[in-house]
């Protein structure tokens, strides 16, 4: 009685140890047997493990796993089943490809196809949710342990309600940890809450401090802030000339604002060279940037024929653009 294979189907004598018609397994089959395997241990782990035990590289999901920019939630009981569902049958493939079964790249196929369906339906019905859900627990942790990005991360979350509720006092903690470990935009940040007196009493000598900090590592927006507080006396101290420097600095850096103060100072002349030609280029600059006063002060300029020729046209449509921008008194 002769032997039937299971992989061709034909018959063979029963006496031979295997088919003679088949040839030996590919090795793509137990390549890709391995992968499928690998892939269906990942899936049962995060149905079993706790939040926050799945590392992939370097990267730390508390709750979900990522493969391909594709992201499966754990949403409850019955995401867990389902991955388990996946695990289970990712083994049986894997098992098949191992024994050179026909069907088994076709099953892998299937399962590959219903797996993105699934993933894709569960981030957009919650994985990202899930995501910032578990972002601040993971980022505290991360601050405790000294990482100042993280830390300063937390205060960016806190102060403008990203992902949690505004809490001005806790940003301003977390700025502070941000700052003392080296992130010169968190002490840019507790600057501006110094000056304003947000999650901690108005100390403008330490705002003026921690803006200095800033603009010495080369933050544009912490030379404009100091460089402001110098221009308008905020502090107690009056100095035009250390304003003008600390402004060529911050406009130079992309601060638009820094421009248009600067531009006002070259038209008093106070501290600086009295030039409205100088003044007119760095309010197109400003206007430029997007800062709206800078149009303005443009606008003014060609409606007068100050420093530039006269151009009504001109200035018309620079107090449009500094309406658009938000600038009442040009509408």
């Amino acid at each position: 009685m002769n032997k039937v294979c299971p992989r061709c189907g034909r018959e063979y004598a029963q006496m031979s140890p295997a088919c003679p018609y088949c040839p030996d397994r590919p090795t793509w089959y137990a390549v890709l047997a391995v992968a499928v395997a690998l892939l269906s241990v990942m899936l049962a782990a995060s149905a079993i493990l706790p939040a926050g035990q799945i590392v992939v590289g370097d990267e730390v999901r508390g709750g979900f796993i990522k493969f391909d920019n594709a992201i499966i939630a754990r949403t409850g009981p019955f995401g867990r089943f389902v991955h388990l569902v996946f695990a289970g049958g990712g083994f049986a493939c894997a098992y098949a490809l191992w024994k050179w079964k026909p069907w088994s790249p076709r099953a892998v196929a299937g399962l590959f196809v219903v797996w993105v369906v699934w993933s894709v339906t569960v981030r957009v019905r919650g994985g990202e949710a899930a995501s910032l859900q578990n972002a601040p627990a993971r980022l505290q942790e991360a601050c405790q342990d000294g990482d100042a990005m993280a830390c300063a991360t937390l205060g960016e979350m806190y102060d403008f309600g990203d992902g949690v509720p505004p809490d001005d006092a806790r940003a301003a903690v977390f700025y502070e940890k941000g700052c003392d470990g080296g992130v010169l935009l968190s002490c840019q940040n507790l600057g501006a809450m110094y000056f304003f007196g947000e999650g901690v009493t108005r100390n403008l000598t330490r705002a003026a401090s921690l803006y200095e900090r800033a603009c010495d590592d080369g933050i544009a927006l912490g030379c404009y802030a100091l460089g402001a507080m110098y221009a308008n006396s905020e502090g107690g101290t009056l100095d035009l000339a250390r304003a003008a420097s600390l402004l060529e600095m911050a406009c130079n850096g992309g601060q638009a604002p820094g421009c248009t103060t600067l531009g006002v100072l070259h038209m008093s002349g106070d501290e600086v060279s009295q030039d409205p030609s100088r003044a007119a280029t760095l309010f197109e600059r400003a206007c430029d940037g997007g800062d709206a006063p800078g149009c303005h002060n443009l606008a003014l300029m060609y409606d007068r024929g100050m420093g530039i020729q006269q151009d009504s046209a001109r200035a018309d449509s620079l107090l449009g653009k500094a309406c658009e921008l938000g600038l009442t008194e040009a509408c």
